[in-house]
């Protein structure tokens, strides 16, 4: 039954693009006894596209936990809605009381944290343990801590770790369209253009409307097909 208010409530949002159906959707649902952390994350994400005060989106992060701490999806979506409205000491802060609660899937928690500490100056240090070990606790169950570290090493210069990661990413998920890309970027910067325009072919594939691998591929290959891309 959440599963069903979730997805209602999620093509309302997503493809219909009305946030108040939604929203009176999910309330509806949680009036009746149905809830999940995932309905409140979808909540959160509606009441923040009909412009919802923040404080208001705030709580419904801390309703998240209450109603479910003992999962852990609670405290990753109770982290995400925080982030949404910008409040990202508490998403740390969610992030990290997750890491050191009882709760046994851990990946998750270090995989956020690491992708929030990324984003701010500074704190990439932090930022590549806590992917560091998201990718650990994995055991190569997916493809996202091998990729997120690995475009983090991009930034910090160190290719060399950075296209072994992403290999491993691809075998672990070979149509990983973010996977492709970065691994093409480094086989550009080494000069592996073949490599590159494989990669790259295989990302529009999966995605041919996108302008960022169809220009990159343009770049690299003859000026003849480089045009019909374009």
């Amino acid at each position: 039954q959440c599963e069903a208010w979730a997805d209602y409530s999620a093509f309302l949002l997503d493809a219909e693009d009305d946030a108040e159906a939604a929203e009176e959707a999910i309330k509806k649902a949680l009036s009746n006894n149905v809830s999940s952390p995932v309905l409140y994350w979808i909540l959160a994400r509606a009441m923040e596209a009909s412009g919802s005060e923040h404080t208001a989106i705030a709580e419904v992060a801390h309703k998240c936990l209450q109603a479910h701490m003992n999962e852990t999806s609670a405290w990753i979506f109770a982290g995400q809605i925080f982030e949404l409205i910008d409040q990202d000491d508490q998403a740390e802060a969610v992030y990290r009381d997750a890491l050191a609660s009882e709760q046994d899937e851990k990946e998750q928690a270090w995989l956020f944290l690491g992708r929030l500490l990324s984003q701010h100056t500074g704190r990439a240090e932090e930022a590549e343990q806590a992917l560091r070990s998201a990718v650990e606790i994995s055991g190569r169950s997916h493809c996202g801590p091998f990729k997120d570290l690995a475009e983090l090493l991009v930034h910090r210069g160190n290719d060399t770790q950075a296209y072994s990661l992403v290999k491993e990413a691809l075998e672990i998920n070979k149509r990983c369209f973010c996977s492709l890309l970065l691994k093409s970027q480094i086989d550009i910067r080494n000069q592996n253009i073949d490599s590159a325009v494989e990669l790259l072919r295989r990302a529009i594939e999966i995605n041919p409307h996108s302008i960022h691998a169809i220009t990159e591929l343009a770049s690299i290959v003859q000026s003849d097909e480089a045009v019909q891309l374009i």
